[in-house]
């Protein structure tokens, strides 16, 4: 009996832990609000519309624009260069739900993620995932600055 309760109160710990970092994760990320002021909604109103805004801060070689196709600020030292010679995946297959989609592109895939009234491309981070667990609830966890 007392190893019984000794298991099940550590399962219960091991739940509230995973809980905790789950929460730390999804809010690790912090969106800048500048990027989604009514101008941005619309611009991004589409996983679409901010697939094609990454292509073309890829192409260009534009920070700014690939800052607002993911709804946060860069790295000051990341330096962002143009590849003109990158070809332009074209869209294949588009998974949508309520806030998140995937875009399956020639020789690409990736994430986008509906915040704050406009999608963001998703850049293989890990946060993404919890805060979809937490939408499952009707939990919203997207930070803001």
């Amino acid at each position: 009996m007392k190893k019984a309760k000794i298991l099940f109160l550590t399962v219960v710990y091991l739940l509230i832990i995973g809980l905790v970092v789950a929460v730390i994760l999804a809010r690790a990320l912090k969106f800048n609000p500048a990027f989604f002021n009514p101008e941005y909604q619309a611009r991004y109103s589409t996983p679409e519309a901010a697939f094609d805004g990454i292509w073309e801060s890829h192409i260009s070689g534009d920070k700014k624009l690939y800052e607002a196709v993911l709804g946060h600020d860069l790295p000051a030292g990341l330096v962002w260069a143009p590849s003109p010679s990158t070809p332009r995946p074209k869209i294949e297959k588009v998974s949508r739900s309520k806030n998140s989609a995937y875009i399956l592109g020639t020789n690409w895939g990736g994430s986008f993620e509906k915040v704050g009234g406009r999608w963001v491309f998703q850049n293989e981070e890990f946060g993404f995932y919890c805060r979809q667990i937490f939408r499952l609830f009707g939990i919203e966890l997207a930070r803001f600055q």
